[in-house]
């Protein structure tokens, strides 16, 4: 039993400290052949996830996305984007779109329903780029569009972006993703 418990402790702090490149510690050592007091186990495992919650809450992952897939419904003026993670494009902040948003080519709003063009109005047979944005000071996340794939115009408040799709609108200024 005891050797099932500190082959476990050891892949845990294998895992933690391979995956966050940062060396996690334990309080108590455990010496093979002794009886394990409950805890003694316990206070080690704690201490692995206060570890491991640490390392993953201080730096999301470089260029991590998942999910946020795009959608339309033949030519429209709305698109969808689906529930997703993503780090944003300077990697200090990961975003979370909980739950999918649909959006127009109209002028940008907060929420669902609503527009997402950051300038201007929409042209006809013009490549528009897709962004997860955030606004740190309230952690609401949303979705913008612009015609500049690296520096759109962000929102008043929005702090965070990450291109996450490209889009095409055909020659009636409807969306094709």
């Amino acid at each position: 039993m005891f050797r099932r418990v500190a082959s476990a402790l050891l892949f845990v702090l294998a895992l933690g400290g391979s995956a966050s490149a940062q060396t996690c510690s334990v309080p108590v050592t455990l010496s093979n052949g002794s009886n394990a007091d409950a805890s003694l186990v316990m206070q080690n495992l704690n201490a692995l996830a206060t570890c491991i919650n640490n390392a993953n809450n201080a730096s999301p992952l470089r260029g991590y996305l998942s999910g946020l897939t795009l959608s339309t419904v033949g030519s429209s003026i709305n698109f969808g984007v689906a529930a997703g993670v993503a780090t944003s494009d300077d990697t200090t902040t990961s975003m979370k779109l909980a739950t999918s948003l649909s959006k127009s080519t109209a002028a940008w709003a907060v929420g669902s329903g609503v527009g997402a063009l950051d300038t201007g109005t929409i042209a006809n047979s013009t490549w528009y780029h897709v962004f997860l944005i955030e606004r740190t000071d309230t952690g609401v996340v949303d979705v913008l569009v612009s015609l500049s794939a690296t520096t759109p115009t962000l929102p008043a408040s929005y702090t965070k972006q990450r291109r996450i799709g490209s889009m095409k609108t055909n020659k009636i200024g409807r969306a094709h993703v």
